[in-house]
């Protein structure tokens, strides 16, 4: 197996003559041709066991709240790919954050923090700060890079079935070294805690509802 974790900015829109976007069904999407070749390469990644993160999309607030870019409105079962959606540090969904609706069962598996997130400008590297669902899927990614070291899910799961172990593995009180008990978070997410343990054993992250 490799000791890997892919995570994605974002996904594919379909594209009107306009110039807007227009979100896919699974069905368009299973059927477009783009979505045939991303699923190929991901199916060739979670056969070496490795899993891929994506973001949900930011489309909520524009009347898109179920998951429809390619290739994350292809989640299944047995196409685990992990969709993050944005939460406020306080645990409630953004709303332009995906997956809040439904095609036929949510595609979302977990939220990060993705509301007023401290980044550095590309271009000067001042500190600013932005929102996107681009910006908690890599917190779910870090989580996971982080315990690829330990495996603390079931090691005896290869290849594809590595990769759902993982994805289930994500959503349980077991992948945080704290467990927040704010009765008002709203979601089930990643978010900022503050840990006082050595850099080589914890984690940046906890689990929290």
């Amino acid at each position: 197996m490799i000791s890997q974790v892919a995570v994605v900015s974002k996904g594919l829109d379909l594209e009107l003559p306009s110039g807007l976007g227009e979100g896919y069904t699974r069905e368009e999407a299973a059927n477009d041709q783009d979505g045939k070749d991303v699923k190929f390469e991901l199916d060739n990644l979670f056969r070496y066991g490795v899993p891929v993160v994506f973001p949900s999309g930011n489309e909520g607030d524009k009347g898109r709240q179920v998951i429809d870019h390619i290739p994350q409105v292809l989640e299944t079962d047995d196409f685990p790919i992990i969709n993050v959606g944005a939460a406020t540090p306080e645990g409630k969904a953004a709303s332009f954050s995906q997956g809040q609706g439904s095609q036929d069962g949510t595609q979302l598996t977990i939220y990060g923090v993705g509301v007023a997130v401290e980044v550095h400008d590309h271009v000067d590297g001042r500190a600013t700060r932005d929102s996107g669902t681009s910006l908690a899927a890599p917190a779910v990614a870090g989580i996971i890079a982080v315990h690829m070291k330990y495996e603390p899910w079931d090691k005896s799961k290869k290849g594809l079935d590595r990769v759902k172990e993982i994805k289930r593995w994500i959503t349980t009180p077991e992948s945080s070294w704290q467990r927040a008990t704010d009765p008002d978070k709203q979601v089930n997410m990643v978010s900022p805690v503050a840990i006082t343990r050595s850099p080589s054993t914890h984690s940046q992250y906890g689990l929290s509802k």
